[in-house]
């Protein structure tokens, strides 16, 4: 006997969807976050977007962690929409030199919007692996096979990408820390004695990501990659997942439409 949505949801978490689910919702939220006008509604999607953070026990030291390569280019769009050097700024600090009030109101709901997709992306990297994201992306794919694209191989792109992004750092973090126990400081000198500094960093980080790229594919060799279709071990949706997608995209719907 089939239980109902109430029932469903009782113990509903972001770790229990499936990952086309959840990236499928991911999509949908972030394309109505660009579409919300109303301040009200606004506000009532970004405090879904921290719910969902708590949901998927993500702590603020760690949404700031992950959002500080971005700090540089959202402190410079805010500053460009906000300072005016020619025209009537409504703030006025020096002859045409001013604020202007508009820009600020822009640029802040602009930055906001970018911080809140960051927390959805967030929430849902926190509670999928990396191979179920892939396997979850193949799954959504799978109607482009009646055009001849190569889906698995997409998916194995997509697989081995979100594999090394985190490889990458942690060799990173390995290479900085064995120069810094001979003594580099990266943090001293000018900018050009800072860029050499940073050379001892790429190098080896580059001659280390060739060995094991090298190395992937003569595993993937090996293994007759490619010979055949793959087999396929991805969840499938079930009734929650249809429940909380169908209830995602209603509110989504309704929060664009007020």
């Amino acid at each position: 006997m089939s239980k109902c949505p109430c029932a469903l949801l009782k113990h509903f978490s972001l770790a229990s969807l499936t990952a086309q689910t959840k990236i499928v919702a991911t999509f949908v939220g972030i394309v109505a976050l660009f579409c919300i006008q109303q301040p009200l509604a606004f506000a009532a999607f970004a405090l879904i977007c921290v719910s969902l953070l708590w949901s998927a026990r993500v702590s603020i030291l760690e949404f700031l962690r992950v959002a500080k390569p971005a700090a540089f280019v959202l402190l410079l769009s805010f500053v460009a929409n906000t300072l005016v050097f020619i025209g009537h700024p409504d703030i006025i600090f020096s002859g045409s030199v001013g604020l202007s009030v508009a820009g600020f109101y822009r640029s802040t709901v602009a930055i906001a919007r970018v911080l809140l997709a960051l927390a959805l992306v967030l929430s849902v990297a926190s509670t999928t692996t990396p191979t179920q994201l892939a396997d979850g992306f193949s799954v959504l794919l799978l109607p482009l096979r009646l055009i001849r694209v190569d889906v698995d191989g997409l998916s194995i792109v997509l697989s081995i990408a979100l594999r090394a992004i985190p490889l990458t750092l942690e060799e990173l973090d390995r290479i900085r820390a064995a120069q810094r126990a001979r003594g580099f400081n990266f943090e001293s000198g000018g900018i050009v004695e800072r860029i050499k500094k940073w050379f001892t960093l790429l190098v080896p980080l580059t001659v280390s990501l060739f060995q094991r790229a090298d190395q992937m594919a003569q595993t993937m060799t090996d293994r007759c990659l490619g010979a055949a279709k793959r087999t396929r071990i991805s969840a499938k949706m079930q009734l929650v997942d249809w429940v909380v997608l169908l209830l995602w995209v209603a509110l989504c719907f309704g929060l664009t439409t007020l």
